[in-house]
C-alpha cells in the first residue's frame, strides 16, 4: 500500500467540511469523488485525523440538519408508501431529503417491527418475461445491467439479484461459467483504492 504524502494530507484536510455544531464531516461523497477513493477510505482517514487530535471528535446529538433528526409521522407514511411501491432507496432519500444510509437503516428497522412490508418478490408472468428479455449477460453468463433492471422494474438491488437467482434455479437463465476476469480486475482495483490507508503505519509522522 502506498503512503499518503504530506501534500495529499494537507489537500484532504483543506477539502473537509465540518458541521459547525457537531463537528461531523458532511461531505463524504464529495471527498470520495475528489480523491478517487471509496467512502470507507475517507472515513478511515477522518478517524485517524481525530485520533491524532488534528480534528475534533464529533458530537452527533448536537447536529442541526436532518441527518439524525427523528422521522416524523408524515415521513414514515411516505416512506412506507414508497418502499411498498418498489421505489429504490436512492430515490426515496432524495424525496425525503435524507441520506441513502438513513433511509436504508430506517427501512430495515421498520421492516423488523412489521410496519413496512417489502414489495412482493413474485412477479407476474408478463413482468417475468419482460425481466428475462431485459437481462444482459456477458460471455461468462454474468448479469451486467443490474442498475438498469433496478430502475426499469422499480426494485431494490437485492430484489433484482433475487429474481435472477430464482430464474437460474428454475433453468430459465444459464448458470454463470465463472467470474468475469475484467470484473474481477475492476473489483481488485477498487479494493486497492478503498483500502489505500493502511492501519499499521499510515499516518505516524506523515502529516
Amino acid at each position: 500500500m502506498r503512503k499518503i504524502t504530506d501534500s495529499e494530507w494537507r489537500e484532504f484536510m483543506d477539502e473537509l467540511i465540518l458541521d459547525p455544531t457537531s463537528d461531523e464531516v458532511i461531505n463524504y461523497k464529495e471527498l470520495s469523488e475528489r480523491f478517487g477513493i471509496g467512502v470507507s477510505a475517507v472515513s478511515r482517514r477522518i478517524v485517524c485525523l481525530r485520533h491524532l487530535g488534528i480534528l475534533p471528535y464529533p458530537r452527533p446529538k448536537e447536529r442541526l440538519d436532518s441527518y439524525r433528526k427523528p422521522y416524523d409521522r408524515d415521513e414514515l407514511t411516505k416512506l412506507k408508501y414508497l418502499v411498498e411501491s418498489g421505489v429504490p432507496h436512492e430515490q426515496i432519500a432524495k424525496i425525503l431529503g435524507r441520506t441513502y444510509r438513513s433511509v436504508r437503516n430506517k427501512v430495515v428497522r421498520e421492516e423488523k417491527k412489521g410496519n413496512i412490508k417489502m414489495r412482493a418478490a413474485v412477479p407476474s408472468v408478463k413482468e417475468q418475461d419482460d425481466f428475462i428479455v431485459a437481462i444482459k449477460l456477458d460471455s461468462y453468463d454474468c448479469v451486467t445491467n443490474y442498475s438498469e433492471l433496478v430502475q426499469r422494474f422499480r426494485l431494490t438491488r437485492k430484489q433484482a439479484w433475487g429474481r435472477v437467482d430464482s430464474l437460474r434455479k428454475r433453468g430459465l437463465l444459464p448458470r454463470p461459467k465463472g467470474p468475469n476476469p475484467v470484473s474481477v480486475k475492476a473489483l481488485k482495483e477498487k479494493w486497492h483504492r478503498d483500502y489505500i490507508l493502511d492501519r499499521g503505519d499510515k499516518i505516524n509522522g506523515k502529516i
